[in-house]
């Protein structure tokens, strides 16, 4: 049987009231618990750009090649393509609905009267609509799906009673397996309680969560025997190790992916994915196989809410003996941040001078000497000396080769990333320059990225006896 390829233009038009309209709670693009529909037109503002989309309609008009595609369900007609379009509409009718933007919006609005209608089209259900948006945004589109956001696709056709089999055939020209795997390991991610509850948000986060860099790891056989796991012929994960011990590697393999100690680049080949992985502890066989199901994701309504102070939770202060540490520490985790009413200039010229304080309390309790030039350690030269001490590689084992390529990130003075909030560069240049300042994203920021190498620093328990001097 041949295509129609005309069946697309057999769907019905139709002028309704804009204020008839509703959003699509399963819109792909969103990742946000609340799905009501003035929470929808928010998150479409403050994260996918729907206050361009505003400001292109108000400029050109609203374009007669780009209806929005309604389906009628319980007599309401919900938006299945098109949500930023139609969100624009309504908050043109309804600015508070932009949150932020409230007043960029009204501002705009004294160009052009808003429109109370518009021409959709009707598709007869949901599913049929579904290989459209596929074609559109994970092919050809202006704007694409990220991998992650196509494998989430895919998979909520499974929740809806699709089989994978049913996918393939129906997607011909798309690696469904290879979604379906990227979907299992983020399950799993999401699966796991971090030390942080910033680094827990970032993860669940399906916009910025680094699947490409975790999709290095898993698809090099070399790894998936280390750590024992295994894919089937659809992309299901079958674990064979013990469920506990995978799930603290996968933790360690996450919370540097996304906390940029491992890119795409640093895990680029086999050797150097070899280099890293093996620096863990092989895990021990499991009792069961076990898959997907048995990994439970983590709520985002357990986690607490820090805003305006550092988030120190999951840091192991053992350096009790050394007061200035502990001082500076105490400090950092009680500023307020906040652009405006804290002091996130200080809290970051103060992160700088821990990074160095603790590092050498960290050699002093393990009677390390400062590879220095003159009298005094400074920055660099702690950082360096954690790079290339021997000793610090036995003591960090199986952690050493993350921590070393973080502490190289630090270190960095050449390059497009030098002047990132973490960056040593960037720290000595808010200590020094009349023309550098940090503001509360940055300091949130560098302290994430800071933060494995401090909970690894200030977990030593201290010795008994000190006989030298670090200056």
């Amino acid at each position: 049987m041949k295509k129609d390829l005309n069946k697309y233009s057999k769907w019905e038009k139709r002028s309704i009231k804009i204020i008839d309209l509703y959003l699509d709670p399963e819109n792909i693009r969103l990742d946000i618990e609340n799905k009501s529909q003035d929470v929808i037109i928010t998150d479409l503002f403050v994260n996918e750009n729907a206050l361009q989309v505003l400001e292109s309609i108000i400029e050109n008009g609203f374009f007669p090649d780009e209806l929005p595609i309604v389906i009628c369900e319980s007599k309401k007609y919900t938006v299945i393509e098109g949500n930023r379009r139609v969100a624009s509409l309504k908050v043109m009718l309804n600015p508070s609905l932009a949150g932020k933007y409230e007043n960029r919006v009204k501002k705009l609005l004294e160009q052009v009267k808003p429109l109370e209608n518009i021409d959709v089209v009707i598709a007869p259900d949901r599913s049929s609509v579904d290989r459209l948006l596929a074609n559109k945004h994970t092919k050809v589109t202006r704007k694409p799906w990220k991998p992650l956001r196509q494998a989430y696709f895919y998979h909520a056709q499974i929740e809806k009673g699709k089989n994978i089999e049913d996918l393939k055939k129906e997607y011909p020209n798309v690696d469904i397996v290879k979604f379906i795997k990227m979907w299992e390991m983020h399950k799993i991610a999401k699966s796991i309680t971090y030390g942080s509850d910033v680094t827990t948000e970032k993860v669940h986060n399906q916009r910025n969560f680094p699947v490409s860099t975790i999709e290095r790891l898993y698809d090099d056989k070399n790894f998936r025997d280390f750590v024992g796991f295994q894919f089937n012929q659809n992309g299901l994960i079958e674990v064979n190790s013990d469920q506990t011990e995978f799930k603290n590697i996968f933790k360690q393999v996450v919370s540097d992916a996304v906390d940029k100690v491992i890119d795409t680049r640093t895990l680029g080949n086999e050797s150097k994915r070899k280099e890293y992985f093996e620096n863990f502890k092989k895990p021990k066989d499991g009792k069961r196989k076990t898959t997907s199901s048995n990994f439970k994701t983590v709520s985002l309504k357990s986690l607490s809410s820090v805003k305006n102070k550092l988030d120190t939770k999951g840091i192991n202060f053992q350096l009790a003996t050394y007061p200035a540490v502990k001082r500076m520490y105490i400090e950092l985790a009680t500023i307020n941040i906040d652009d405006g009413k804290g002091f996130p200039n200080a809290t970051h010229d103060l992160l700088r001078s821990f990074l160095e304080c603790s590092l050498k309390a960290f050699f002093w309790e393990h009677k390390i000497t400062i590879n220095k030039k003159g009298n005094f350690a400074y920055l660099n030269d702690v950082l360096k000396t954690f790079e290339e001490d021997p000793d610090v590689k036995k003591i960090a084992g199986d952690r050493y080769v993350a921590l070393k390529g973080l502490v190289g990130r630090i270190r960095q003075k050449e390059g497009p990333g030098n002047m990132r909030e973490y960056t040593a560069n960037f720290m000595n240049q808010v200590n020094h320059s009349h023309l550098i300042f940090s503001q509360k994203k940055d300091v949130n920021d560098g302290w994430e990225i800071l933060k494995p190498l401090f909970a690894f620093i200030l977990e030593t328990i201290p010795n008994e006896n000190k006989n030298k001097t670090t200056t």
